[in-house]
């Protein structure tokens, strides 16, 4: 079962963060791969059983799991990208609000 939490961590941080999953990712792309290529060529000769099934279900469900991990990685990145490009404001208590009657 997949769970989603939530941390905090310094703005300057997340492109580290984010390439840590990243390189997970990749790792597990690689694996896949070359499972794939293992089991291509297995079929090549002439062979294929119950294990080539199980193979292809395990390389389905890695391809699941790394896409869960890019998708999370857009959807930081793109919070990061949005937070870098906005100025900073000042907080909200420090803003008068709209209809505010001036003083004097």
């Amino acid at each position: 079962m997949r769970v989603r939490i939530q941390y905090s961590v310094d703005l300057k941080d997340i492109p580290n963060k984010v390439s840590g999953f990243l390189n997970k990712a990749v790792d597990e792309l690689d694996d896949v791969s070359r499972s794939l290529i293992e089991e291509q060529s297995t079929l090549n000769k002439g062979r294929a059983s119950g294990d080539t099934i199980v193979i292809l279900d395990d390389a389905r469900r890695a391809l699941a799991r790394i896409d869960s991990i890019l998708a999370d990685s857009q959807a930081i990145l793109s919070g990061y990208v949005e937070a870098k490009n906005t100025p900073d404001q000042p907080p909200p208590a420090a803003q008068e609000p709209e209809n505010a009657i001036p003083e004097g």
